[in-house]
């Protein structure tokens, strides 16, 4: 519950190697699904951002996305608070400048939100292609476990029958 521990949690796991992108690609795909729902409903910019990182459970990504509201109150534009948060390719910053010069930044915004869903999804296919070999490997041992428990009992009663203890 202290907020220090959770920050410092929450910056460990946005450090560990595989959670890390797990974490970062959910969160994203998240906030920025959110964020063009509210932006393709009408609702400024300013307040649809300010919803929207509600919605964000790590810590310190909740900051750096503080500081693209923070940027935009101040007028500057949405692609610039962005890009200075660090955590968005330059792809994805620039499909949303051109959303935002066009005028379809909701449409801009719902397709890097796919783009996060398909980076998420990649992640948790390979993850479970990964973790295959490893489960094959537990389930064998079991299974080898179980078999020696039942026969090593059975040679020692062998054994005992014909006399060599």
């Amino acid at each position: 519950n202290n907020k220090e521990i959770r920050y410092s949690w929450h910056k460990a796991l946005l450090k560990t190697y595989l959670v890390k992108n797990i974490i970062l690609f959910a969160t994203l795909s998240r906030f920025t699904l959110v964020f063009s729902e509210l932006i393709r409903a009408g609702i400024p910019i300013a307040e649809a951002l300010d919803t929207s990182i509600t919605m964000v459970d790590n810590l310190p990504l909740k900051a750096k996305l503080l500081s693209v509201r923070l940027t935009v109150e101040q007028g500057g534009t949405l692609n610039k608070g962005l890009e200075e948060t660090g955590l968005f390719e330059n792809m994805i910053i620039q499909m949303i400048r051109a959303g935002e010069d066009s005028g379809t930044l909701d449409t801009m915004i719902k397709k890097v939100a796919e783009y996060f869903k398909m980076r998420f999804d990649a992640i948790i296919d390979g993850l479970s292609e990964a973790i295959e070999p490893i489960m094959l490997l537990v389930i064998a041992c079991m299974i080898i476990l179980l078999a020696l428990g039942i026969f090593l009992p059975m040679w020692d009663m062998g054994n005992a029958v014909q006399g060599r203890s």
